[in-house]
């Protein structure tokens, strides 16, 4: 993206600085800026925001161009300060500081912002909650006002978790009061906003286009119906909404869900395109403990993803086969456990899979079980084969006895294998889709050498023709 931004700017760039430099008896006149506003704003809106306000230095006639940018309104300062959460001991003193420098950078650009057309994309991505209220909801009030396509607010913590005091989310009095612009509303995401169930049926009544749902930590829905055979909505992630004790849904072109949270009834009533699936949590333990509830849509599956902190006492408990899933094409399995204990249960989901073609396991190992125990790899036995399965993937991969006896299994049976890939690096996002730190990753060590050590070990076991990748 950024050779493409160069690629397209660099032309203009070049001749505005060399009419300032020569002269305009040298080039006559500065054409780039003779340009009309509306090319000039979507040139802008080839550059990240601020990469565009910054433009307002080149000459008065650039001054106020970016207020014309329709593409893309982004506000997303947040990884930047969150490594500053991780490294620097000050920074808990000063996040007041900015908060109020983030929340005055907003309120001045929507102040300056000259656009009369539907804006693409409306992002706020940082830190605040509910003493921040009366930003939030004018920037709201903004957004439907602009007749936003694309609305994001993440209010999410520095630290991945939600707010102690979480922004609420406007009412439906008060959406009604505001103008009926919800028509081009195709992606709506609320994360560490709290929002009741009413609101987001409202949602779905009054945005006939919308295509993509996500709430994540929102303490105050506890019912939710999504229904209707008119609806749009093609993708569904609901996170950690801690209350939810009632889920219902019925999209008929709902292709994707994500579901991580408290164990409720079977959610589903009418989702005959359903083929991608996110499950963490209480229901995720239903999904595999309880597998015969859940089989009715087994077979529609082609993506799985499931996110499983296990005990010990839980992997001896592992069902020992599943239902068929006989058009899953790829697994994701992200797992905690105890390092050294078995991962072979997880075989059972593998081999209820006979067209699997990738399967990806994201290890987080939470502590280890005695040195001695490490290289006993005895509980294994070869099982069902995997014909179809051609990439194979480890993350967090630290090469003793529960993953590296799993690589082992599965290079023995993974006979069309075309790729296995080992990456030693920690998992740091492994437990949920907010916490986007690569400074987490830093807090949890691991012997990484002696990880790539064991991944070539495993070379001569590769079937003829496979890749070995070691990251």
């Amino acid at each position: 993206m950024i050779f493409f931004q160069v690629v397209v700017l660099m032309p203009f760039l070049f001749l505005y600085f060399q009419c300032h430099k020569y002269g305009r008896d040298t080039y006559h006149e500065d054409k780039i800026s003779g340009l009309p506003d509306e090319i000039l704003a979507e040139i802008l809106s080839l550059l990240t925001f601020k990469e565009a306000i910054a433009t307002s230095i080149l000459s008065r006639r650039w001054r106020y161009l970016w207020t014309f940018i329709t593409r893309k309104l982004s506000f997303d300062t947040r990884k930047r300060l969150c490594d500053k959460a991780f490294y620097q001991e000050s920074f808990r003193r000063d996040v007041f500081k900015y908060r109020a420098k983030f929340v005055g950078w907003v309120n001045h650009v929507l102040k300056h912002h000259q656009c009369t057309t539907e804006v693409d994309q409306f992002r706020v991505c940082f830190s605040l909650g509910a003493s921040y209220s009366a930003n939030l909801d004018n920037w709201v009030k903004f957004a439907v006002e602009k007749r936003v396509r694309k609305l994001e607010l993440n209010l999410t913590n520095f630290d991945g978790l939600s707010q102690r005091y979480p922004y609420v989310f406007t009412s439906v009095e008060r959406l009604k009061l505001l103008p009926r612009n919800f028509t081009s509303l195709i992606s709506l995401s609320l994360m560490s906003v709290d929002v009741t169930g009413e609101v987001v049926q409202y949602f779905l009544a009054e945005c006939p286009f919308l295509e993509y749902l996500c709430v994540v930590h929102s303490t105050t829905i506890s019912n939710l119906k999504i229904a209707g055979e008119s609806l749009k909505l093609k993708c569904l992630d609901l996170y950690r909404c801690r209350p939810m004790e009632n889920l219902e849904i019925s999209a008929p072109n709902l292709v994707s869900f994500s579901y991580t949270g408290p164990k409720t009834d079977v959610p589903f009533k009418n989702v005959p395109l359903l083929s991608e699936l996110r499950l963490g949590d209480e229901y995720c333990d239903s999904f595999i403990f309880e597998a015969p509830k859940h089989s009715f849509y087994f077979t529609q599956l082609e993506k799985l993803t499931l996110v499983l902190p296990l005990t010990a006492s839980e992997t001896e408990i592992f069902p020992l086969s599943l239902p068929k899933l006989s058009n899953l094409k790829q697994l994701e399995l992200h797992i905690g456990i105890t390092r050294g204990y078995p991962l072979d249960c997880f075989t059972a989901i593998l081999e209820a899979s006979p067209i699997l073609s990738k399967f990806v396991m994201k290890l987080a190992f939470i502590d280890s079980m005695p040195d001695s125990q490490y290289m006993d790899l005895e509980w294994w036995s070869i099982g069902t084969s995997h014909p179809c399965l051609k990439e194979i993937e480890f993350v967090g991969f630290v090469g003793h006895r529960s993953d590296y006896g799993l690589a082992l299994h599965l290079l023995e049976t993974a006979r069309s294998l075309e790729r296995i890939t080992f990456d030693t690096r920690h998992p740091g996002y492994v437990w949920g889709p907010d916490v986007f730190c690569d400074a987490f990753a830093d807090k949890v060590p691991e012997d990484r050498e002696f990880a790539k050590a064991r991944a070539r070990q495993l070379r001569s076991k590769l079937p003829a023709g496979a890749d070995l990748v070691i990251v």
